[in-house]
């Protein structure tokens, strides 16, 4: 499944993602491997409804028009406001996820 979020953030309030890539892989994306209380994301999450809500596991495969390699993507969701990120999520939303082979974004 693949969906597109809007985020826009006040001033002084985080993302709220911790995210990773897969190591030694040409997958593009960006990996979500948690999602803080309190950030953008969670009260994105908090107002939407199944199955548009950012899981752990999800793929972050493009945000604003970015979407080519890993370090670009990051520096995106750091600056830029607002953010439009499209997520990719390969498997069932409430099935447990196991996010393996990750290395840490820089």
């Amino acid at each position: 499944m693949l969906f597109n979020l809007v985020i826009h953030r006040d001033q002084g309030t985080s993302l709220g993602l911790e995210v990773a890539y897969r190591c030694g892989s040409d997958e593009n994306g960006v990996i979500v491997t948690r999602i803080g209380s309190g950030g953008a994301v969670a009260a994105w999450n908090a107002r939407s409804q199944e199955p548009k809500r950012v899981r752990q596991g999800d793929v972050i495969v493009q945000v604003n028009h970015v979407h080519t390699d890993f370090n670009s993507m990051i520096r995106e969701l750091r600056t830029i406001e607002p953010l439009t990120i499209h997520l990719l999520r390969k498997s069932d939303p409430q099935a447990p996820k196991q996010v393996t082979d990750l290395c840490p974004a820089p």
